[in-house]
């Protein structure tokens, strides 16, 4: 019963976020699910290649928005976006061809952090930063009209019921 009402939480909250708010659940999502894999490493490791199937998709998107001309963020952020994109990408090869549950920090790290972010505030506290209000002010952490609610379903359509678990 109780996972029957959070699927339908779930649907209505997904059809109802804006698309900042979509961007930081589901970075908080994948970063809660690198995290409980890292805390039960033993029992979870299993998990990690949807876990990070599911991180790749999200992270694909962001760096296809970016990169499209039309994208109305400035040009260095787009590139940093990019990079970071990369940097996340490689990363994840790297832990799949060599499992260990420390080198999930920086995953768990970038991920809440942007999440953080594009709420306007930082992952480790309630304050943001004087450049993240600069950010959000901006605009910056939503990655930009490109970023459309049909590529969102797509990452949520393709995530393995695993990762619908709710976070404890």
């Amino acid at each position: 019963m109780q996972s029957q009402a959070f699927n339908a939480y779930h649907k209505v909250s997904r059809q109802t976020a804006t698309p900042r708010q979509l961007e930081s659940n589901l970075l908080t999502k994948s970063a809660a699910n690198f995290q409980r894999i890292r805390d039960n490493w033993d029992d979870a490791k299993a998990e990690l290649e949807s876990a990070i199937l599911f991180n790749r998709r999200l992270w694909t998107i962001f760096m296809t928005s970016v990169t499209r001309e039309d994208n109305p963020l400035p040009e260095d952020v787009r590139e940093n976006v990019a990079n970071l994109g990369l940097f996340v990408m490689n990363h994840q090869r790297e832990l799949l061809l060599s499992p260990d549950a420390r080198k999930l920090d920086v995953l768990i790290t970038i991920n809440r952090e942007l999440a953080a972010g594009s709420q306007g505030c930082r992952a480790t506290g309630l304050i943001p930063s004087q450049k993240q209000k600069k950010a959000r002010i901006a605009g910056l952490f939503h990655f930009g009209s490109a970023w459309q609610r049909n590529d969102i379903g797509r990452v949520l359509e393709k995530t393995p019921a695993t990762q619908d678990r709710p976070v404890t």
